[in-house]
């Protein structure tokens, strides 16, 4: 159905797209299992003890450290496997439901592939609105911590204190390192393994106050308002600039939203169109084209105005 050049052209551009978009996506990732802070090397590294053949197979184990990640922190009430064996089963059944409406064999495959992806995109979705929600409850656990170090409280029974007074899913991971530290867990261990869940640069920074204040001493209480000040006025920042770029997500939504209309309104009021239009060659090359073509320019214009800090 399709020529070589057709493939390579189509390959070449939709691959180079979503290679770009998982290196960056799998960036952090790596970095946070290998125990690196990406931006922050000037910090000392007071945890890292890790031989290369761990390190080797935390490299390997990336893609599955991610997606459990994703996973675990949507709060969607699923574990990995069953997850992967829910997305499984939903997009065989939409591949038998495009077999028995008598479409061809690539537009079963592809429907069944766009199901699956289309899962994955939902989760990590609802994860982006957990770990956004995460970000702007941070400052005020930094803010509740710091007063309670300085009321004189320990800083475990600090940790305590901010996650009485949060919600999800800044509740759920003090009541993690909470957990550790009455276990025996060094506070500044409970912290960095808060940082290898939630590698963003907000955390990151705290882990290493934390253990250079366990290592040296100092004025936690002082340090965390500071940085709480610091992580707000940042906030603040970020957020003018995702008003500045609205435009361009609005733009992308958009076109996404007039391409899934055009295909409502063949099958509602043109289905014998559409009807010649999926049993011919040409008409399945055209309907290939366009989603790929949608696909690859919505990926780019996100790309683009990703400005995470």
């Amino acid at each position: 159905m399709f020529t070589p050049i057709e493939w390579a052209v189509f390959g070449v551009v939709a691959g180079a797209v979503f290679l770009i978009a998982a290196a960056r996506q799998f960036a952090g990732s790596v970095a946070a299992e290998h125990g690196e802070t990406t931006g922050l090397q000037w910090l000392p590294d007071l945890e890292r003890a890790e031989s290369s053949e761990a390190q080797s197979k935390a490299s390997t184990e990336s893609f599955d450290a991610w997606l459990h990640r994703i996973i675990s922190q949507a709060d969607i009430g699923l574990t990995l496997p069953t997850f992967l064996l829910a997305s499984a089963c939903l997009s065989v059944l939409v591949g038998v439901g495009v077999a028995l409406a008598g479409l061809s064999e690539p537009i079963q495959i592809f429907s069944g592939v766009v199901v699956f992806i289309a899962c994955v995109l939902a989760v990590w979705v609802r994860f982006r609105q957990m770990r956004r929600k995460f970000t702007e409850q941070f400052p005020v656990a930094l803010e509740l911590m710091s007063r309670a170090v300085q009321a004189g409280e320990s800083f475990p029974n600090a940790v305590a204190i901010a996650r009485d007074s949060t919600q999800t899913p800044m509740k759920g991971e003090l009541e993690r390192c909470t957990r550790q530290m009455e276990l025996g867990i060094a506070p500044a261990k409970a912290i960095s393994t808060l940082a290898r869940r939630i590698p963003t640069v907000d955390v990151k920074i705290f882990a290493q106050t934390v253990a250079v204040h366990e290592q040296m001493g100092g004025r936690l209480g002082k340090t965390l308002q500071r940085l709480s000040s610091v992580i707000r006025e940042r906030g603040e920042y970020i957020e003018k600039l995702r008003s500045a770029t609205s435009l361009g997500r609005f733009a992308a939504i958009m076109i996404t939203l007039i391409g899934l209309g055009a295909l409502l309104y063949l099958v509602l009021f043109q289905p014998e169109y559409l009807g010649r239009l999926t049993q011919s060659p040409l008409g399945q090359r055209m309907i290939i084209y366009a989603v790929v073509s949608e696909v690859v320019g919505v990926v780019l214009i996100f790309l683009t105005l990703n400005a995470e800090l």
